[in-house]
């Protein structure tokens, strides 16, 4: 196994750990046994356990390679909002543990060190990003004119509302089909009506 595949291993264990025993609970032995490696493995990776779930964090907040190629689409505006709301739903349910990190984040708003993950930034570029989207579908009138002023926020609060529903269930909630029914419910809401 290379260098990057052996780090990426361990990044994933370390989600899986601190959904496991929590943040504050956790031990880099923790890591190590779920990645099925020895406790000095990880540190050839990570200085500290501060800077394993530093790296955690960011790879959990970081937007995805795939909503990346989605903005970089040529596409209309509507359609590439639509990918990208899909994309940025199915990337966030990739798996329990990346959603209940994710949460963590959100919810309290620090990284596990007390400081700011800079999730109030994350929020407000997604929200921009939207309202560009909306604005431009508006222009070429493929999204409807009368959208508030907040719709950006309240497409933001239905995703991470999404996202806490299937942490809280995963057994009950089929995450191919919310990402899809979430798209076709916006696709509805967001779109002008054909008379």
């Amino acid at each position: 196994m290379d260098r990057d595949t052996k780090r990426e291993a361990l990044l994933r264990a370390a989600l899986v750990a601190v959904a496991t025993r929590g943040i504050r609970k956790l031990k880099v032995s923790d890591v190590a046994e779920t990645a099925g490696v020895a406790h000095g493995t990880v540190y050839q990776y990570f200085k500290n356990k501060q800077q394993l779930l530093d790296a955690v964090y960011r790879a959990v907040l970081r937007p995805s390679p795939a909503v990346l190629k989605v903005l970089a689409a040529n596409a209309g505006p509507a359609e590439r909002l639509m990918n990208l709301l899909e994309t940025a739903l199915r990337s966030r349910l990739h798996s329990v543990e990346h959603a209940r990190m994710r949460l963590d984040a959100w919810v309290t708003g620090t990284g596990p060190d007390g400081g700011s993950v800079g999730l109030a930034d994350v929020q407000r570029e997604h929200s921009a990003l939207v309202r560009s989207l909306i604005d431009a579908g508006v222009a070429a009138g493929t999204l409807r004119s009368d959208l508030p002023a907040h719709t950006p926020v309240i497409v933001n609060a239905a995703l991470d509302g999404l996202v806490v529903q299937w942490a809280a269930r995963p057994d009950d909630l089929d995450a191919d089909a919310l990402a899809t029914d979430f798209v076709r419910f916006l696709n509805g809401a967001l779109k002008p009506s054909a008379h």
